[in-house]
C-alpha cells in the first residue's frame, strides 16, 4: 500500500475501485506510537484511499495478535490533493449492455 502500486494497472485501463484506491495512496509510515506500540499513518491524496484502509488492510488485522498492538491513521492530505477520477458513468447503450465510462 504505497504511492506508485497502482499506477501499471491504472494506466493499462483498470479503472475500478481497486485501483483508484490504490492509487489515492501518497505515503505509509510505520513507527512507535505513545497509545499502541505500533502507530501505522496512512496519507492519501484523496478519500477514495479509505477503501484501501477499511476494505484491505483492516480485514487482515481484525482478529490476529497484533490487533490490539497497532494503530492505524489514515488522512487526506490537502495541500498534496490529487484527483484520479473526473467523471464516471453508467448508462445503456443502444445494446442491451450497460457501459461504463471512466474519465
Amino acid at each position: 500500500m504505497k504511492e506508485g502500486r497502482a499506477r501499471i494497472p491504472f494506466t493499462a485501463g483498470k479503472k475500478d475501485i481497486h485501483a483508484l484506491s490504490a492509487m489515492s495512496i501518497r505515503d505509509v509510515k510505520i513507527r512507535k506510537s505513545k497509545q499502541k506500540p505500533v502507530i501505522v499513518e496512512i496519507s492519501m491524496y484523496n478519500e477514495s484511499g479509505i477503501f484501501q484502509v477499511d476494505q484491505l488492510l483492516k480485514k487482515k488485522i481484525l482478529g490476529t495478535k497484533i490487533e490490539g498492538f497497532i494503530e492505524v491513521v489514515a488522512q487526506v492530505e490537502n495541500q498534496q490533493r490529487k484527483t484520479v477520477l473526473t467523471r464516471y458513468t453508467l448508462g445503456a447503450t443502444d445494446s442491451s449492455t450497460p457501459k461504463v465510462s471512466i474519465e
